[in-house]
C-alpha cells in the first residue's frame, strides 16, 4: 500500500494498535479463560486491520489465522484440532521469506497454551509467548510491540502473583 496515502490516518492507526494491546493487557487481568481469549481475538482483529493498513500483508495474515485459531479453541479443545495449526505455526518460517524462528516459537506457544491450557496454565503458556514476541520485536526494531507485550506481560505477572497461591497442579483441559 502506498504510504502516502495513509499517511494522514498512522496516527489513529498507531492508537488502534495501542487499544489492541491494552485489550489484551485486561484480557490477562481476568479470571476467565473465554475473557482472555476473547479479548486476544479483539485485538488480533484490529490489529489485522493496522497491518494491513501498513501493507505488512505477512503480519496481517497471521494476526488473522492467530483469532481464527483461538476462536476455535473456543469450541474445540481436543488436542488433534491443534495440529494442523502447529504444523503451520512450525512450518512458517521455511515457507515465508519475512517469519522468523522466534515467529514461530510464539505461535506454537500461543497453540499449545489456548488448545491444551486453562485457568493459571494458560497464562504462563501466553506470558512465555509474549516474551518471545518481546525479544522478535526487539531484534527487529518494533520498539510499540516491545512496549505492548510488556505491558502484557506485566498484567499477566500482577494476575500470577495475585493467584499465586491457588492449586499447583498443572491445569490442563481434558
Amino acid at each position: 500500500m502506498n504510504i502516502e496515502i495513509i499517511e494522514p490516518f498512522l496516527p489513529a492507526l498507531q492508537w488502534a494498535g495501542v487499544v489492541g494491546y491494552a485489550l489484551v493487557a485486561w484480557g490477562m487481568s481476568q479470571h476467565s479463560d473465554v475473557r482472555v481469549k476473547s479479548a486476544i481475538i479483539s485485538a488480533c482483529l484490529i490489529n489485522s486491520l493496522y497491518f494491513y493498513a501498513l501493507g505488512m500483508w505477512i503480519s496481517a495474515a497471521v494476526v488473522i489465522l492467530t483469532a481464527i485459531r483461538i476462536t476455535i479453541s473456543l469450541k474445540f479443545r481436543q488436542p488433534y484440532v491443534a495440529i494442523p495449526f502447529l504444523v503451520m505455526a512450525a512450518a512458517m518460517p521455511f515457507v515465508l521469506p519475512s517469519a522468523d524462528i522466534l515467529s514461530a516459537l510464539a505461535g506454537i506457544l500461543g497453540t499449545v497454551a489456548v488448545f491444551w491450557g486453562k485457568g493459571l496454565w494458560l497464562k504462563r503458556m501466553l506470558l512465555m509467548a509474549s516474551a518471545t514476541w518481546i525479544v522478535n520485536n526487539a531484534l527487529s526494531g518494533a520498539w510499540v510491540g516491545v512496549i505492548g507485550e510488556s505491558v502484557i506481560l506485566m498484567f499477566g505477572f500482577r494476575y500470577l502473583w495475585k493467584h499465586r497461591h491457588q492449586d499447583k497442579t498443572p491445569q490442563v483441559a481434558d
